[in-house]
């Protein structure tokens, strides 16, 4: 997918924020590195970004607290929070002889599992995060 279809392909799967939870759209976060694949969703406290990477192989889904006293990180991996709750979770990976289009099954399975398994998240309620922080830490330890 070129930019352009990946921003309208995620903002079609993740429209339930807008709908169901009363996200907006918002630019990117205004950082040294940033993938200009990516859409930015928040609420009063809540922030999602979804991003394109690997050249079209693959997407991480970040969340984070707009309250940044609540944030030991700048934002948190959705894939860390499945680890936590759904440890048999099997993320839709792209093969040798996948093309790019691999990327539109991996946003559409996201948004449902952001949807089912994030939805506190979603909701305000930052309680998984130090759990997520500690992954973080975990995998910063074992590189050592």
């Amino acid at each position: 997918m070129n930019l352009e279809e990946f921003k309208v392909y995620v903002r079609h799967s993740f429209h339930f924020l807008i709908v169901e939870y009363g996200f907006i759209e918002v630019p990117a976060p205004k950082r040294k590195f940033i993938n200009k694949f990516m859409v930015c969703y928040s609420t009063d406290v809540t922030w999602i970004g979804i991003e394109g990477i690997h050249h079209g192989f693959d997407i991480d889904v970040r969340l984070a607290s707009t309250d940044l006293s609540l944030m030991k990180y700048p934002s948190y991996c959705l894939d860390d929070l499945l680890l936590i709750r759904d440890p048999q979770f099997k993320k839709v990976t792209a093969q040798n002889i996948d093309t790019r289009d691999i990327q539109k099954r991996q946003i559409d399975q996201y948004a449902e599992v952001l949807k089912i398994l994030a939805d506190d998240v979603l909701r305000g309620d930052f309680e998984s995060f130090p759990l997520l922080a500690k992954a973080i830490d975990d995998r910063k330890s074992h590189k050592k």
